[in-house]
């Protein structure tokens, strides 16, 4: 998937699923540099808001107990991501992500 992004930089599928896989390889800030390259381009791109969010609050997790800054833009991404598509499964899962990220949010106020 990487050559495919070099050899054309706006194929944004690709720079997508590469995001993607950076993400489940737990390669945080190469994934998230990939996804904001493609919403940067495409701001209607659902798939790659809702990465863009699990790499975010995965950012979170890795960070010091307590840290949830990343969780901010990480709940808006995923509201993004419901916006753009809500019928995708992927605003499903967001929307128990946004539960969770309020209901953690609140506690630590």
């Amino acid at each position: 998937m990487r050559r495919a992004v070099e050899i054309d930089p706006d194929y944004l599928e690709a720079r997508a699923t590469l995001g993607g896989m950076l993400l489940d390889k737990g390669a945080l800030d190469e994934s998230i540099r990939q996804l904001n390259a493609v919403v940067e381009r495409d701001p209607k791109h659902a798939l790659a808001w809702y990465l863009l969010a699990l790499a975010l609050s995965y950012t979170s997790k890795a960070q010091a107990s307590g840290a949830v800054e990343p969780l901010v833009p990480a709940r808006k991404h995923f509201s993004d991501t419901i916006s753009l598509n809500p019928d995708m499964a992927e605003s499903d899962r967001a929307r128990k992500y946004i539960a969770k990220i309020d209901a953690l949010l609140q506690s630590v106020n």
